[in-house]
């Protein structure tokens, strides 16, 4: 499984932590901007790596991103838009056979070049 904020949140043993990591209650009363970022999935979870700052975030189902470090100053503490790949699906299942450490994914990279990377590691994928 390629983790995302909900799915790793929901790990999280105590209840009230876990319902005020998911539902984002202040990051969601934030406008929306029309700035973007890029998805990436780093070490099997999909983050955002915040174009501001040396932080990176869980990528959130709502497609919103907010640096929880540099709240988003540089655009006036709006949320980004986070852009994924269209082929989110194929790409999760290309990197599921890898081991944690190799599953990764950024742009450019296209599902092809993802197949021919697991054919060259074959024999190191599980």
């Amino acid at each position: 499984m390629i983790e995302t904020a909900e799915t790793y949140f929901q790990k999280v043993d105590r209840p009230e932590a876990r319902r005020r990591l998911s539902d984002r209650p202040l990051v969601l009363k934030r406008e929306l901007s029309n700035k973007t970022v890029r998805a990436k999935i780093n070490h099997g979870r999909w983050l955002v790596l915040c174009p501001n700052c040396p932080s990176a975030e869980f990528l959130f189902n709502d497609k919103r991103f907010f640096c929880s470090e540099c709240k988003n100053e540089a655009i006036g503490g709006e949320l980004y838009r986070v852009i994924m790949p269209m082929k989110k699906s194929q790409i999760e299942a290309l990197l599921e056979s890898r081991s944690i450490s190799n599953r990764n994914w950024q742009y450019p990279e296209t599902v092809d070049d993802l197949i021919r990377e697991n054919e060259l590691h074959s024999k190191e994928i599980e």
